[in-house]
C-alpha cells in the first residue's frame, strides 16, 4: 500500500526534522544536509496525499554530518 510505505519512510526519517539536529549551536556534529531531507520528505509525503498504484519513491539522501 502506497500510503503505508510512505508513512514508514517518513517515520524512519522523522529524526531529521528535530531542530537541534541541524543547528550547529546546539549539536556537534550537526546534520549538514537537512534541506535535502526536507525536500525528500516533501516528495514522499505527496504519496500519502496522492497515492498511486506503483509508487517510485525518491532516493533517500545520504546523511552528512559536520566534522
Amino acid at each position: 500500500d502506497c500510503k503505508s510505505q510512505a508513512s514508514k519512510i517518513l517515520y524512519q526519517t522523522d529524526w531529521t526534522t528535530i531542530p537541534d539536529v541541524s543547528d550547529p549551536t546546539k549539536s556537534n556534529p550537526y546534520l549538514v544536509n537537512s534541506a535535502e531531507f526536507n525536500t525528500y520528505r516533501n516528495a514522499v509525503r505527496q504519496y500519502i496525499v496522492y497515492p498511486v498504484a506503483n509508487p517510485v519513491f525518491p532516493t533517500i539522501p545520504t546523511v552528512q554530518w559536520s566534522s
